[in-house]
């Protein structure tokens, strides 16, 4: 039984051939009527005949000898080849009136015998095939059914059907094969979303302008980094293989990371290193207070090839040829069948390995099952990745291809501290130039490259800011903030400042409750009411 779509291309093609059968004849019976010069008719009429021969025999070719509605097609291609043979040697000849009735005659029964096959075939299965595809798309049921439609004015008309109905289900089957293939395509798309899919990403916070720009810039290798062999930005140009990016806590990495993926010079350099083949940039940020998908293996890979294939859609077929069928559900787990001469390219950005969390598969696994990915696809692919310093990371990562981000953002944290102690009139009226400068230097070498101690510390200093601008001030608050992010938690937590104290103690005892499976999972934006529920019990009832 063929499926919808060979039904819907074959149906086509029959309508094709009654155009054709239905120039010959009124080209032919022109022939003998016209006083002007027949060349150019006698041209016509051979072309016409090629074309609708060749049809037919492309037809005999694709059809199985099961199907019966076309069993009498060679038949029909034999007696147009006979036709065309006429043909070709009346052009070398005056016809007579009567071989002129007599071929138009054996063409009008051509059209005949291509109508029967069309009614054949659309009553024996084009009616059924068409129910079932509404049936199971009912965002074009309102479409299927006009098509449907169609195809019944057309069955009840016999054999003396219009052209111009002809002409009109053409267009409605061709277009309604163009929406169908679109909603196979969105039906596996989206089997393969999952709630929460790029949230960490548009979660992480943009970097302050003018940060990061040496990522992109430096053409050399750091001082600080003597095992390095690659500058990350001669890596997107010529390199392969994996690049890792590793830093202590807080250091930045995820911003640095979504800094990369969005800056256009990071794609000016890959589109040098893809030439003239297509490009496919893909990124997943593992987030461990997340839902399962957003720290696992799963999630990992529905992300990547929900990327791919939004990017070259015209490789699903081949990824997923069992399930391009719309009746049924696509499944996200496949292999890599891409059998194009042309592969595309692809740069995976993997930010936060250390907050993958998956039951069934260790940091070291995942590790391997990357190196993997970049090793077997003859250069193919390759990946950058973020994680913390941890073992199962710095020992199978290679040295080589590795960016110790801590190490290299000393000016970017000071134009951070500049920028946000520098907007503060209190610390700008009150010192001098100098002197700001001088106690400014003093927190960025105390952060020692971790962005997110620097974050805390300067909402601490700001608060002072509001009071006063003394620096002195300033210095002792410096000096009592822990340099280690932990044990800068516990001092915010446990300061005598009791304006947050409250809050903030639970945030955190609703942050451990959140951790049990049977607790709903709860959003940045619903922990911003915890304050006004802390504050009145009445709160939900507002």
């Amino acid at each position: 039984m063929a499926d919808p779509f060979t039904i819907i291309g074959a149906t086509a093609a029959i309508i094709q051939l009654s155009h054709f059968a239905g120039k010959i004849i009124q080209t032919a019976y022109s022939i003998y009527n016209s006083t002007s010069d027949q060349t150019t008719s006698h041209e016509s009429i051979e072309n016409v005949t090629s074309k609708l021969t060749s049809l037919l025999a492309d037809l005999h070719n694709g059809s199985s000898p099961q199907d019966g509605q076309n069993q009498g097609l060679p038949d029909l291609a034999k007696k147009t080849h006979s036709l065309r043979v006429s043909l070709k040697a009346g052009f070398k000849t005056h016809w007579m009136k009567t071989d002129v009735e007599a071929l138009h005659k054996e063409l009008a029964d051509c059209q005949n015998l291509l109508g029967l096959y069309m009614m054949n075939t659309i009553r024996s299965d084009f009616g059924g095939k068409l129910q079932e595809i509404v049936n199971s798309n009912s965002e074009s049921k309102q479409e299927l059914q006009l098509l449907r439609q169609e195809v019944t004015k057309i069955q009840g008309g016999g054999q003396n059907m219009r052209i111009e109905s002809l002409d009109k289900l053409h267009h409605l089957l061709v277009n309604s094969e163009s929406r169908l293939q679109a909603m196979k395509r969105n039906r596996i798309l989206n089997s393969l979303k999952f709630d929460g899919m790029g949230s960490r990403y548009r979660a992480v916070s943009s970097n302050t302008p003018k940060t990061y720009n040496w990522c992109l810039q430096d053409l050399e290798v750091p001082k600080s980094h003597p095992e390095l062999q690659f500058s990350f930005r001669r890596w997107l140009v010529r390199g392969t293989g994996i690049y890792h990016i590793s830093g202590k806590p807080g250091a930045g990495k995820s911003t640095l990371m979504k800094f990369i993926v969005e800056h256009e010079d990071n794609q000016r350099y890959l589109e040098e290193w893809a030439g003239n083949r297509t490009l496919v940039v893909a990124k997943c940020f593992f987030w461990k207070p997340g839902k399962r998908l957003e720290k696992s293996l799963d999630g990992l890979i529905r992300t990547i090839i929900h990327t791919i294939l939004k990017a070259v859609p015209a490789i699903l077929p081949k990824i997923f040829p069992q399930y391009w069928n719309p009746g049924k559900e696509s499944p996200w787990e496949i292999g890599w069948k891409y059998g194009g001469h042309q592969r595309p390219l692809f740069l995976l950005f993997i930010d936060g390995l250390d907050e993958f969390e998956d039951r069934d598969v260790e940091h070291v696994i995942l590790v391997n099952r990357l190196k993997s990915w970049a090793e077997g696809s003859s250069a193919n692919c390759k990946i950058c990745v973020s994680s913390r310093e941890e073992n199962a990371f710095i020992n199978n990562f290679p040295a080589a291809q590795r960016m110790r981000l801590h190490l290299l953002t000393m000016d970017d944290v000071r134009k951070t501290v500049e920028c946000s102690l520098g907007n503060h009139k209190n610390f700008t009226e009150h010192n001098t130039p100098k002197d700001c400068q001088i106690f400014v230097e003093l927190v960025v070498n105390k952060a020692e490259g971790v962005f997110l101690w620097v974050r805390l510390v300067l909402h601490k200093l700001e608060e002072d800011l509001e009071v006063s601008g003394s620096l002195n001030e300033l210095r002792e608050t410096l000096e009592h903030v822990p340099k280690e992010l932990g044990d800068l938690f516990s001092t915010l937590l446990t300061s005598n400042d009791l304006r947050h104290q409250k809050e903030a103690w639970a945030i955190v005892a609703v942050l451990m409750a959140a951790d049990q499976r049977y607790f709903t999972f709860l959003s940045v934006f619903d922990y911003s009411f915890i304050k006004e529920f802390s504050g009145t019990r009445d709160f939900p009832k507002q």
